[in-house]
């Protein structure tokens, strides 16, 4: 997933004592399809992970 392109749905938000962003990468298919993903950053955005 390294080539994947991400786009901001939103702004930042903190759930449970975490720093989360939900973001999108259209598919590149035929298919209007797009691929959610939710960042979790336990150190005040320094750091994201992907939780899904």
């Amino acid at each position: 997933m390294e080539d994947t392109i991400f786009y901001v749905d939103g702004v930042p938000y903190i759930e449970n004592d975490r720093l989360k962003v939900k973001m999108y990468s259209p598919a590149y298919t035929s298919s209007d399809k797009v691929n959610y993903y939710t960042f979790v950053s336990i150190d005040n955005g320094l750091n994201w992970q992907m939780c899904n």
